[in-house]
C-alpha cells in the first residue's frame, strides 16, 4: 500500500476504500478488517447553510476540537481537508473483524448525527465508501487533500477502543437495550393484570425509548446475514430448488439496514453468488427481489404503509422465530449460529457460561455492570465511568 500511494498520480482525482476487503471489490460480503471510523463534512453545500463554511482551516480544526470536548465525543485522530470539505477519522487501537461490521455501520450513522451542524454527509455511512487520497488534487477546485491536524498521545497518533467510542456515541449501551427489551417482554406477559392507566404509562415510557436500539438492530441484521451463510455452508454450500427464493429474500431483507442506499441489489447479487446457482441469479433473482427493492426505495424516500390504523415502514420485517421456521433451522444447526437461535438454545448457552464461572444465576447476574450500575453510585455518567476505567483512574 505504501508503494501504491507513493506512486499514484497526484494531479488527478484519486480515491481509496476505507476498509480492507478479501477480494478486489468493495462488496460487504468481502469485508475483512476495519481500521478506523470516519465522517465526511460537506460544509460547502449551499442548501444546508453551514456556518462553518466560512471558517479557515485553522478555525475549523479549533471548532471541531472544542465541539468534541463540549459534547463528550471522542476526539478524531485526524482532521483532513478534502479540498472542499473535511474528513474526520477515528483510528482504532486494533482492526475490527468482519463480525462487527453491523455495529460499525451504526456507529458511522451515530457520528454523522453528532456532526449534523457541521454538514455531515448523511449517505457516507457504508462499508464500501471511498474517500480522497491525501496529497491528490480535488479537480472541482484544484485544491489538494491534506492532513490539517493529528491528535497525539505520548507522541503517537491517538487511537481509540471501538467499544469506548460506541459507549460515548450511542445513547444507550447494548446492555441497556437488552434490559429494556426484557422489561417490554415482561410487561407484555403481565399486561392483562395492569390497569388502563399503567398500560398508558408504559406506552409513554416505550415512546421515550423510541430509537434506542437502532445500533443493536443493525448489528443483529448483519449477524442474521452471516448466519444464513453459515447455514448454507452446513448444508453443502448450495441451496436446493424450492428454497432459493426464501433464502434470497431473507438475505435482501437483512442486508437492507446495513449496506449503502442504491447498493442493495448489487450486494444481494454478490451474496447470492455464494449460495445460489448462477442460472437462478441471472433469470429469477431480479424478479423475486423486485418487490423487496421497491419497498426499500419507498422506505428511503420516507414513505410508510398503514396497518390497523398505524403507520409502518414499507420494508419487509420478520421475527427471529419466523425466520428460523422459514429456513427450517434444526437444533444442531443453531449451535453454530449467532442470531438465529431459539429460546432453548439461548438458555443452554447461558447455563453453559454460568457453569464455567461456578456462579449461580443470581450471583452471575448480580455481577453484571448493567445491574449494579456503579456509575450511579459515583454520581457520574456511564460514558465517564468507562473513560475513567480506561485511564486507570478507577478499577472496574
Amino acid at each position: 500500500m505504501e508503494f501504491v500511494l507513493n506512486h499514484c498520480r497526484k494531479d488527478v482525482d484519486q480515491y481509496m476504500s476505507q476498509a480492507f476487503f478479501a477480494t478486489a471489490n468493495r462488496r460487504a460480503i468481502n469485508i475483512s478488517a476495519i481500521t478506523h471510523g470516519f465522517v465526511d463534512l460537506d460544509v460547502y453545500d449551499p442548501k444546508r447553510n453551514i456556518r462553518a463554511a466560512s471558517f479557515t482551516h485553522s478555525e475549523m480544526v479549533t471548532a471541531i476540537r472544542m465541539f468534541c470536548d463540549d459534547e463528550g465525543i471522542p476526539q478524531p485522530t485526524m482532521i483532513i481537508s478534502s479540498g472542499r470539505g473535511y474528513y474526520l477519522k477515528w483510528m482504532w487501537d486494533q482492526p475490527l473483524p468482519r463480525k462487527l461490521a453491523g455495529v460499525y455501520t451504526a456507529l458511522l450513522a451515530g457520528l454523522i448525527e453528532c456532526f449534523e451542524s457541521f454538514g455531515s454527509d448523511r449517505s457516507c455511512k457504508d462499508l464500501s465508501r471511498i474517500l480522497r487520497v491525501v496529497g491528490t488534487v480535488n479537480s472541482k477546485n484544484g485544491e489538494r487533500a491534506k492532513i490539517l491536524d493529528i491528535a497525539e498521545c505520548n507522541g503517537q497518533p491517538l487511537t481509540h477502543r471501538f467499544e469506548e467510542v460506541c459507549n460515548q456515541v450511542f445513547k444507550y449501551s447494548f446492555d441497556q437495550v437488552k434490559e429494556f427489551r426484557r422489561e417490554a417482554a415482561e410487561f407484555e406477559k403481565r399486561k392483562k393484570h395492569y390497569s388502563p392507566a399503567q398500560i398508558k404509562a408504559f406506552a409513554a415510557y416505550k415512546a421515550r425509548k423510541s430509537g434506542l436500539s437502532t445500533h443493536a438492530w443493525t448489528d443483529w441484521h448483519w449477524k442474521v446475514v452471516e448466519d444464513i451463510l453459515t447455514l448454507t455452508g452446513m448444508r453443502g454450500g448450495r441451496i436446493k430448488e424450492g428454497q432459493r427464493a426464501i433464502f434470497g429474500h431473507l438475505l435482501g431483507c437483512n442486508l437492507a439496514p446495513v449496506v449503502a442506499p442504491g447498493q442493495l441489489y448489487h450486494e444481494l447479487v454478490a451474496y447470492s453468488r455464494m449460495i445460489l446457482p448462477s442460472d437462478y441469479i441471472e433469470k429469477e433473482l431480479k424478479n423475486h427481489a423486485s418487490t423487496l427493492m421497491s419497498r426499500y426505495k419507498d422506505a428511503q424516500a420516507g414513505k410508510t404503509v398503514e396497518y390497523n390504523g398505524k403507520q409502518y415502514s414499507p420494508v419487509y420485517t420478520y421475527s427471529k422465530d419466523r425466520m428460523i421456521e422459514l429456513l427450517g433451522i434444526e437444533r444442531d444447526e443453531m449451535k453454530n449460529m449467532t442470531a438465529l437461535i431459539d429460546t432453548r438454545e439461548k438458555y443452554d448457552r447461558k447455563n453453559e457460561k454460568r457453569s464455567t464461572t461456578g456462579l449461580s444465576r443470581e450471583e452471575y447476574e448480580g455481577k453484571s455492570l448493567s445491574k449494579t450500575k456503579p456509575w450511579e453510585a459515583m454520581g457520574i455518567s456511564r460514558a465517564t465511568y468507562y473513560r475513567r476505567v480506561k485511564a486507570g483512574e478507577i478499577s472496574s
